[in-house]
C-alpha cells in the first residue's frame, strides 16, 4: 500500500492574485500581529483611486467598445472613457453582479483582506468605523476567545457596536489553527461585503495519510471566499421578507416560488450571482453557455502542472448551500471548519453558509484552463425542475495557458456504473437516476492529531452531562425560532455584565398564546459535558446551518428523515424524536432508554470536529462539547434571514464570577428613560445657572 503524505509548507509560488495566496502576515512584533481596518462604503462597478485613502476618488465602470472602461464626466456632462488595465480591474474595482450597488468594504477590499497568522500569536485589529450611520461589530468566526469573551464580536452579546467615527481594538489569541473567517455581526453587514478569510497556521502539522502516493509538499495554498450575491442590499431583502416581498425578484414582478432541493427543503432566494473572491458570472436561467454579462472577470488560480495545491474555501453566503467541484480533477478533503480529517477523495463537496472546507487537488491533467464549479444545490423552483442549476465558476489556470481563455465544460458524467461522490450532503438521499452517492459528514473521521488537541468529551461519575433538545424551525405565522422562542437582543452587551434589566425575560409577559419573544438563554454549568440534539421539525421544510460561538463541537450523529428512494423527497419527521407538544417546541427521544443510555449510531471515537453543522430538514444532529470556556456565547442559524429574525439563543456558560472581567475602560451601552424628577431637575439647573450669571431665564414649562 502506498501512503499519501501531505505536508504544509510556507513558501509559495508567485501567482496572479497575490492577495488570495496564503502568506503569513509580516507586521508582527513580540508575538503580536497588528492590523488596521477601515470600514467604509464602496460601490460595486466603480473604479477607486486610493491615492488619498481618507477621501478616495471613484468613477463608474462601463462596458464600451468591447472592453471595461471607467467613465470620467465633468460638470457640463462631457465624457471621457479610459480603458481599465487588468491590474486596475483586479485591484481597484469590485464588480459584484455587474450592477452599481452600495456595499461595505474593509480597506477598500471585497472580500475583506486576508488575515494569516500562526497559532497562539496574539492578534491586534484596530477597527475604525468610517460609516456615516451604521454601528459595526466583527465576529472572528472559529476563534475560541478563551480569556477574552468580550472580543468575540457578537453585537450586544460580547460588546456594543462600534459607533460611526470611533475606533475599537480587538485583541485575542489566534486559536485554534485552521481555516476560519471574520465577518460583520451587526444585522446584514456580512452579506454586503464585510467578510474575509482568517487563516491560523499550525506551528507543526503532521502528515495526512491515505492509501495513495507520497507527496512531500503542497505547492501553494489559496483562499476562496464564496458568496451568493444579492441584487439588492441584504437589509433591503430582509425588510422585503417582513413586508411580503420575499418571493419577488423585483417588487413589481410576478411571484417566484421558492428554490427547492431534491428532498423538498427550500431556500429563501434563487442564486442571483455567485462570487468567488468578489468575482463571478450570472448565467441566464443557469445555462452555462449564456452568461448575462460575459465581460465580468472571473477569479483565476494559477497553478503549475503536476503539483499539489490546497484550497481553503469559505461559504460566506446569505442563504445558499454550494456544491463545489473542479472539472476533470478529484478533490481530496483534508479539513472541515479548520479541523483536520482523514483525507477523503471525492468529486463534489457541499458547504452551507458559515462552513469552511479545505481540499487538495493534483494538477495532473492536460495543460489548459478548467472550471472550478460553484452550484446552488437547489434543483427546482417550487415543484418545477429547472433545466440548469444556478451556478458560477472560477478558473484553474495551468501555467502556460492564457488566463482569459474560456474553459470548455469537462464535468464528469455520473453514471450508474461509475457514480459521483458528494461529501457533506445536506439531505438523506440523491434521487434514483442522478447517480450521485451522498457521503454524510459523519462518514469523515478526525485525525489523531485533531483528537489529541480536542478529545471527545466522555461522561463518567465525576463529569455530568447536560442534554438539550432544540428545534430550529420556521412557524408560518411567527417566523424563525428555536423551541418556539424568537430571540430578542439585550439592550446592553451581556459580556459587560449589565444586570437583569438588560434582557427581556422569557415568562408570562413575553410568551403569550402562540407567540414567545424574549432573550432566550441556556445555562451551562462549567465542567459538564454538553450534548445537544438539534432538529428541524416544522410546517416549512428547510435545512439550518447551526453555528456555535466560543466552541468547537464533535458531530456524533446525523439522523436523516425517511425519504422516497425514487425522488429523494423526505416523507416525514425522523421517528427517533418524539414531540411533547403540538408545535414540537419541546422534544425528547422516542426511546426513553436513549436519555441516559447509549444512542445507536453515535461515534464517540473519532467524529468530525466543527463549529457549523447542517441540520437536515425533518432530521436531527447530535453534537457534544465541554463547558470549559466561561462567557456568553451565541448559538444561531447562519442563514442571514433566519438569524436576524430570531433563530438564535445565548448560552450562559458558568456564573458571572467565573467569567473574565471586562477591561475597566471597556465601552458600554444601555437603554435610557428620562424620569420626571430628573427632567424637572435639569430645567431647574438651567434656570439657576442663568440666574447666577445675571441672565433672566425664561421659566420653562413643567409637567
Amino acid at each position: 500500500m502506498k501512503v499519501l503524505r501531505i505536508y504544509v509548507v510556507l513558501l509559495f509560488l508567485v501567482v496572479e492574485n497575490q492577495s488570495r495566496v496564503v502568506t503569513p502576515h509580516q507586521n508582527c512584533r513580540n508575538n503580536v500581529c497588528y492590523f488596521d481596518f477601515v470600514v467604509d462604503y464602496k460601490f460595486t462597478m466603480m473604479w477607486y483611486n486610493y491615492t488619498n485613502f481618507d477621501d478616495p476618488q471613484f468613477q463608474p465602470v462601463v462596458f464600451k467598445d468591447g472592453i471595461l472602461q471607467r467613465r470620467v464626466t465633468n460638470v457640463v456632462c462631457r465624457e471621457q472613457f479610459i480603458p481599465l488595465t487588468r491590474e486596475e480591474l483586479r485591484d481597484d474595482v469590485s464588480t459584484g453582479d455587474g450592477r452599481y450597488k452600495l456595499v461595505y468594504a474593509i480597506n477598500g477590499e471585497i472580500p475583506s483582506p486576508n488575515i494569516v497568522v500562526f497559532e497562539d500569536q496574539i492578534v491586534s485589529v484596530n477597527v475604525y468605523n468610517k460609516l456615516e450611520v451604521e454601528g459595526v461589530a466583527i465576529h472572528w468566526h472559529g476563534m475560541s476567545h478563551r480569556g477574552t469573551p468580550w472580543m468575540d464580536g457578537s453585537s450586544m452579546i460580547s460588546h456594543c457596536p462600534i459607533p460611526p467615527g470611533q475606533t475599537f481594538e480587538y485583541r485575542f489569541v489566534a486559536s485554534p489553527a485552521g481555516t476560519h473567517w471574520y465577518h460583520g455581526h451587526v444585522h446584514s453587514l456580512r452579506s454586503d461585503g464585510l467578510a474575509g478569510a482568517f487563516i491560523v497556521l499550525p506551528r507543526i502539522r503532521p502528515p495526512l495519510v491515505m492509501p495513495s502516493e507520497i507527496i512531500p509538499a503542497v505547492d501553494a495554498e489559496f483562499t476562496a471566499v464564496l458568496v451568493d450575491w444579492l441584487r439588492t442590499s441584504a437589509i433591503e431583502k430582509l425588510q422585503a421578507v417582513r413586508g411580503g416581498f420575499a418571493f419577488f425578484d423585483e417588487y413589481d414582478s410576478q411571484c417566484v416560488p421558492l428554490p427547492t432541493n431534491y428532498d423538498g427543503s427550500t431556500f429563501l432566494t434563487r442564486l442571483n450571482i455567485g462570487l468567488v473572491n468578489g468575482k463571478g458570472q450570472k448565467f441566464i436561467n443557469g445555462n452555462p453557455n449564456l452568461p448575462e454579462r460575459e465581460y465580468l472577470p472571473l477569479e483565476t488560480f494559477r497553478v503549475r502542472p503536476n503539483r499539489y495545491y490546497r484550497f481553503r474555501t469559505i461559504n460566506a453566503g446569505f442563504n445558499i448551500a454550494f456544491e463545489i467541484s473542479v472539472d476533470d480533477h478529484m478533490l481530496i478533503i483534508v479539513a472541515f471548519d479548520g479541523n483536520d480529517v482523514e483525507p477523503y477523495k471525492t468529486d463534489i463537496v457541499v458547504t452551507q453558509p458559515g462552513e469552511r472546507v479545505d481540499f487538495i487537488i493534483f494538477t495532473n491533467r492536460p495543460i489548459d484552463n478548467y472550471r472550478i464549479n460553484i452550484f446552488s444545490t437547489a434543483t427546482s423552483v417550487g415543484r418545477q425542475p429547472v433545466p440548469f442549476r444556478d451556478r458560477t465558476y472560477a478558473i484553474l489556470n495551468y501555467q502556460g495557458v492564457e488566463e482569459t481563455r474560456i474553459p470548455i465544460i469537462r464535468q464528469r458524467d455520473c453514471t450508474q456504473t461509475r457514480p459521483c461522490l458528494a461529501v457533506n450532503q445536506i439531505f438523506g438521499l440523491y434521487p434514483a437516476g442522478v447517480n450521485i452517492i451522498g457521503i454524510p459528514l459523519t462518514r469523515l473521521r478526525s485525525t489523531q492529531w485533531t483528537l489529541r488537541k480536542t478529545p471527545v468529551p466522555i461522561v463518567h461519575p465525576g463529569r455530568r452531562k447536560q442534554l438539550f433538545f432544540m428545534n430550529f424551525n420556521i412557524d408560518p405565522g411567527r417566523g424563525p425560532q428555536i423551541n418556539g422562542i424568537q430571540f430578542v437582543r439585550p439592550t446592553s452587551a451581556l459580556q459587560t455584565y449589565p444586570g437583569p434589566g438588560a434582557t427581556t425575560p422569557c415568562g408570562p409577559d413575553t410568551c403569550t398564546g402562540t407567540r414567545c419573544s424574549c432573550t432566550h438563554t441556556l445555562k451551562l454549568d462549567l465542567g459538564n459535558v454538553i450534548e445537544m440534539v438539534i432538529f428541524s421539525f416544522g410546517d416549512i421544510k428547510t435545512t439550518h446551518p447551526a453555528h456555535l460561538h466560543g466552541h468547537q463541537f464533535h458531530v456524533l450523529k446525523i439522523g436523516y428523515p425517511p425519504f422516497d428512494s425514487i425522488t429523494g423527497n423526505s416523507t416525514g419527521f425522523n421517528p427517533d424524536i418524539r414531540c411533547l407538544n403540538e408545535d414540537c417546541s419541546r422534544g425528547t427521544w422516542a426511546d426513553p432508554t436513549w436519555i441516559n443510555g447509549p444512542v445507536p449510531g453515535v461515534n464517540l471515537v473519532d467524529p468530525p470536529l466543527k463549529d457549523v453543522v447542517n441540520i437536515p430538514a425533518n432530521g436531527y444532529v447530535i453534537i457534544r462539547f465541554m463547558a470549559d470556556n466561561p462567557g456568553f456565547w451565541f448559538l444561531h442559524c447562519h442563514f442571514a434571514h433566519h438569524f436576524f429574525r430570531g433563530m438564535s439563543l445565548v448560552m450562559e456558560e458558568g456564573e458571572i464570577q467565573d467569567m473574565p472581567p471586562a477591561p475597566p475602560n471597556f465601552p458600554t451601552c444601555n437603554k435610557f428613560r428620562f424620569n420626571p424628577y430628573q427632567f424637572d431637575q435639569s430645567l431647574r439647573n438651567h434656570e439657576r445657572t442663568l440666574a447666577l450669571k445675571g441672565i433672566s431665564p425664561r421659566v420653562l414649562p413643567r409637567e
